[in-house]
């Protein structure tokens, strides 16, 4: 982890807010909801470049399961492991499409788009049921 440094993890600017109150609320730190939202972008096979970026976290704070998973999914990808800062630019453009993918079809009645950054618009209670739901409802659809 010593290669780590003073690398940092961007997300949008626009996408901001919702992290930082997802690592205040329902998970315990923003890079939780950062990987979440990059295994959605796997799932649904979608990355972007992140047009405005904004820092999240530092890579160092990234839990050993989190780094386990970044690795993974880059390896699948490249048959071969990357260095943390290819990695975490990897994860970056995931999260940002799954995300955004979840902002498009799934949460659009719990969040406004204000002075360009989203903002929940529901209780928490409501975003944490949402999210069981889509997690559920994704898991039925996996094929195992």
């Amino acid at each position: 982890m010593s290669d780590i440094g003073q690398l940092r993890i961007y997300v949008d600017e626009q996408h901001f807010p919702l992290y930082h109150h997802m690592g205040k609320t329902l998970f315990q730190q923003n890079s939780q909801f950062f990987t979440f939202c990059a295994m959605i972008g796997k799932k649904e096979n979608q990355k972007s470049l992140v047009p405005q970026k904004h820092e999240l976290c530092r890579a160092v704070t990234l839990s050993e399961h989190e780094w386990t998973m970044i690795k993974s999914v880059y390896y699948k990808e490249n048959g071969q492991l990357g260095s943390y800062k290819e990695m975490t630019q990897l994860m970056e453009q995931y999260a940002h499409a799954g995300l955004t993918q979840l902002l498009e079809n799934d949460l659009q009645d719990l969040v406004s788009l204000t002075d360009g950054q989203y903002h929940f618009t529901k209780e928490d209670h409501d975003i944490q049921l949402y999210l069981m739901e889509y997690t559920l409802r994704v898991k039925d659809e996996v094929p195992f």
